[in-house]
């Protein structure tokens, strides 16, 4: 099913970030996002935003994490 895979995806980027392993992080949250847009569920895609906007936070790319940490607040209100 492909909301569990995408929430795999989701999670091992998680894994990623907690190793400090920001761009692995990156890929799995990239991968994860498509799935989610893809079938429509919208609070697991507001999770991967969020998760992409912690970790280009922790890369220091501060204008990217702000625009998926916004992407992110969009859709959760």
């Amino acid at each position: 099913m492909r909301k569990w895979e995408g929430q795999s995806l989701n999670s091992l980027g998680t894994a990623y970030r907690n190793l400090n392993r920001f761009e692995q992080a990156l890929e799995y949250y990239d991968r994860a996002l498509v799935i989610m847009r893809e079938i429509k569920e919208k609070d697991r895609e507001g999770s991967v935003l969020y998760n992409l906007g912690v970790s280009y936070d922790r890369l220091a790319q501060y204008e990217k994490a702000q625009s998926f940490l916004e992407q992110a607040l969009t859709i959760w209100h």
